[in-house]
């Protein structure tokens, strides 16, 4: 059986990070906000299509009908982010510092460049359907993501620092997966 060859272009178009510093007294404070505008084209050289007429072979895996189609298909997948932040780093003593900090990201539902997102709706009698949809899923709006750290100075002498720290972290849905040679991505990060 021979796969399908898939290429992915992976690339961020606009990545806007704002970060804003202040100190006073023992506190580093350090706020900001960025914005991804993120593009994924996906070129399919042998794609088909796989044909269930009902719900349980579905499930089951048992395809009633295969097509193949003949040429490259490409689809468009866009998907814009919007991430604040703030952070404060607090020199509790000149030999330890606490770092505590939250993070709200908000990862927009992917769109298709040609409207062609599917959805299947299960269905009784006649089968289960594929039926388009602007939105392949509801969005996430609880991404926040507390985080917490500390330097300590073991000796008190700048040699042998200690550092910890714990972080809950979200990640942009992943849009398209092929050849990881191929892949091509920039790291864009505002704090």
């Amino acid at each position: 059986m021979n796969a399908p060859s898939r290429k992915v272009a992976a690339i961020p178009r606009l990545c806007l990070p704002i970060v804003v510093s202040y100190l006073r007294g023992s506190h580093s404070f350090k706020f900001g906000t960025e914005f991804r505008d993120f593009r994924n084209n996906n070129f399919n050289g042998d794609p088909g299509a796989l044909t269930f007429n009902t719900t349980t072979n579905f499930i089951n895996g048992t395809v009633n009908t295969a097509a193949r189609t003949v040429g490259t298909v490409a689809n468009r997948i866009n998907q814009n982010a919007l991430d604040f932040f703030a952070q404060d780093s607090y020199k509790f003593k000149p030999y330890l510092t606490l770092e505590r900090g939250l993070r709200y990201a908000w990862n927009m539902t992917p769109s298709e460049g040609l409207d062609r997102f599917v959805t299947l709706v299960p269905g009784a009698g006649a089968g289960s359907m594929l039926v388009r949809t602007d939105s392949p899923y509801a969005q996430n709006n609880k991404n926040f993501q507390p985080r917490v750290g500390f330097a300590w100075d073991l000796l008190h002498n700048g040699n042998t620092i200690l550092r910890g720290g714990y972080a809950l972290q979200v990640d942009q849905p992943v849009t398209g997966m092929g050849d990881w040679l191929d892949f091509k991505s920039a790291i864009c990060a505002a704090d």
